[in-house]
């Protein structure tokens, strides 16, 4: 799992589950799981969608094993949370952008 810091220095884990073949993947789905539910829940399901060629990037709720809410001020950790707070998914959509081995599109002479 890779973790990511967020606007008020929480911690956020997530795993990127890469499609089965190799040059198959045309969809990625972010995903995340239902609010208690640890994110190693749903490998199952990853597995399948990466079988039938999907990336997907599993975001694990605060208060998780690997995304603690320890020193965190904020103490509501609910769906409108998620939504409202610091672009959480878009913090990891760009870390793993940015992880990501592609070349620079600008070329220079």
């Amino acid at each position: 799992m890779t973790t990511v810091v967020a606007g008020d220095g929480h911690r956020i884990g997530y795993d990127v589950h890469e499609p089965s073949s190799p040059g198959r993947s045309s969809t990625t789905i972010v995903f995340r799981p239902a609010l208690g539910v640890p994110l190693g829940y749903c490998t199952p399901l990853f597995e399948a969608w990466t079988a039938r060629g999907r990336r997907v990037i599993g975001v694990e709720n605060r208060g998780q094993s690997r995304s603690p809410v320890a020193g965190v001020k904020q103490g509501r950790f609910g769906y409108s949370e998620m939504v409202r707070r610091d672009g959480e998914i878009t913090v990891v959509i760009d870390e793993w952008i940015d992880r990501q081995d592609r070349p620079d599109p600008v070329q220079t002479a």
